[in-house]
């Protein structure tokens, strides 16, 4: 379980939900958590309850140092780096519904 929210913060997944719904549906994300084929990936109850068990704060403290330590020792060359810009506002000129283009003003 420990992978899973390394992955969470290698990968920036904002919620236990979001995470849970990931590694139902994403197959290297299953392998590298070592999810076999067939079984379902953690729900969210699980990786809640991890969580209170552990310790948010504990839980946070062995993630980031795990995650410096690879970074550091540079056992993510292989790695995959994705940028996405999802915080950036792309306004489109269309209408969601419509599939017409509205014209410019």
């Amino acid at each position: 379980m420990f992978r899973a929210f390394i992955i969470m913060r290698m990968k920036r997944v904002p919620s236990l939900r979001a995470l849970a719904r990931l590694l139902n549906v994403n197959r290297r994300l299953r392998r590298l958590c070592l999810i076999k084929k067939g079984e379902g990936g953690y729900p969210r109850s699980a990786l809640s309850r991890f969580t209170r068990r552990v310790g948010a704060e504990k839980l946070n403290q062995i993630i980031e140092d795990k995650v410096v330590t690879l970074l550091k020792s540079g056992g993510a060359e292989g790695v995959d780096a994705v940028f996405d810009a999802s915080f950036i506002k792309a306004w489109s000129r269309r209408h969601p519904l419509k599939q017409q283009v509205r014209p410019l003003r």
